[in-house]
């Protein structure tokens, strides 16, 4: 699948941009700024971006949101791997720009390929999780690298890793579209070869009746059953010879499916839009808030940011799996009770495990509510991220105890997620 490359892309991206941060820029005397400038550019950007994409894809849909021989989608991902690129080079709101660009890009086209194959959501915790384990590596590397010289060298040598899976990712792409050409011409050929056959069992068909008209020697009204026989058909002649075509209003009907894009906005799809957005607020917050005593060193950091994307990918699959309701419930339900005992190293891992399991369940609802906004969808969550970090930026005090904030979040994010399942379940029932 595609998505795999997108994914590998996007552990990639968030790699470099983590590692730029702390070997290029955090020396510097604005770093507390600089890290404002990224994450504004980097999350809150995707918004306007992903807007415009559904645009420029809503003005090209004669070419299938095509930019030469690949989808807007990719082009915009690989464009964006070569912003951040530079912007690693030159400013931290460049950097940030680039990575909002490939986020836009790979989220449209992992929405457009799950979609596309019928998974149900799950591609789009595929696609989000590895960003978590590139964020952490690139963060850890560029803390310990010496100086901007072996950082320079280091970005290097993540940007060839970056080119090689945008090969693979070009690799993948032209394979898929000559599968699907093969496929298409099949489908013609069939369809000749249906056509032939029909016109031949036709012809063949005319030719009895006029044969048969010939030898009764009676009047064509008398003949029996001959209004039967030629009901639905109409017999022409086109350089003296017979044919025998289907008659206009016995043609088969190409019934069209309902088009979701015209669904009309409601005040349930508003409230539940709303709902998915706090939720990822509230994601957000704990993710950058809820400290653990126990989380020292890197294997354990690799260990808990391996709970962090396996949640992600493990609620994708489940949700398509099980059902979007259970789903919401059952890890929330448990994310709480394991938040409240996070003192303990294994109740702390599973609360991080369960408490990302929805991520790709916020995504999904909006996706399937709003198919024509996929851009503006991915945004809108991702700005959502960037309100959940600025409390921690602005040093707001939290009276809570990580556990309590944990638990009690849990339980704001069950109400509110479910809620908005519950929501968009009522409007499809009342459509």
């Amino acid at each position: 699948m595609l998505t795999f490359s997108y994914s590998l892309m996007h552990f990639l991206e968030d790699g470099l941009c983590a590692f730029a941060m702390y070997t290029v820029f955090l020396h510097r005397p604005d770093a507390y700024l600089y890290i404002l400038i990224y994450n504004f550019c980097a999350f809150a950007l995707q918004m306007p971006l992903g807007a415009l994409a559904d645009l420029l894809r809503e003005k090209q849909r004669d070419t299938k949101g095509r930019f030469g021989i690949f989808p807007l989608s990719a082009a915009t991902a690989v464009l964006g791997v070569f912003v951040t690129f530079f912007g690693a080079l030159l400013h931290p709101a460049v950097l940030g720009l680039g990575n909002a660009l490939f986020h836009v890009g790979g989220g449209i086209g992992t929405i457009d390929e799950d979609r596309k194959k019928g998974l149900r959501g799950q591609a789009l915790g595929i696609f989000v999780a590895p960003g978590a384990m590139g964020l952490f590596l690139g963060t850890v590397i560029g803390k310990v690298t010496p100086d901007q010289k072996f950082g320079f060298g280091l970005l290097a040598i993540l940007f060839a890793f970056m080119i090689a899976t945008m090969i693979l990712y070009t690799g993948l792409f032209l394979s898929e579209k000559k599968r699907l050409l093969s496929e298409k011409e099949k489908l013609v050929r069939l369809d000749e070869a249906l056509v032939l056959a029909a016109a031949a069992k036709t012809d063949e068909a005319a030719e009895k009746i006029v044969s048969e008209t010939a030898d009764a020697e009676k009047p064509e009204e008398s003949l029996p059953n001959a209004g039967e026989k030629a009901q639905g058909s109409v017999v022409s002649e086109a350089a003296g010879k017979k044919a025998f075509v289907p008659a206009a209003d016995t043609a088969p009907e190409h019934s069209g499916k309902k088009d979701s894009d015209t669904q009309p906005f409601t005040g349930f799809a508003f409230i539940a839009s709303l709902l998915c957005f706090f939720v990822v607020v509230l994601r957000s917050h704990v993710g950058m808030s809820i400290g653990f005593s126990w989380k020292q060193g890197v294997g354990i950091g690799v260990l808990a940011t391996a709970m962090v994307v396996g949640g992600k990918m493990l609620g994708g699959i489940l949700s398509a799996r099980i059902g979007q309701k259970i789903t919401v419930v059952s890890s929330l339900a448990l994310s709480a009770l394991f938040y409240a005992f996070s003192g303990n190293i294994v109740c702390g891992l599973l609360a991080l495990l369960f408490f990302n399991m929805t991520m790709p369940i916020t995504l999904q609802l909006l996706v399937d509510r709003f198919p024509h906004l996929a851009g503006f969808n991915f945004g809108l969550l991702t700005f959502a991220l960037f309100i959940g970090f600025l409390p921690t930026w602005f040093r707001l005090q939290n009276p809570l105890a990580g556990n309590w904030t944990g638990l009690l979040l849990s339980l704001g994010s069950l109400l509110f997620l479910f809620g908005a399942v519950l929501l968009l379940d009522r409007e499809k029932k009342q459509q």
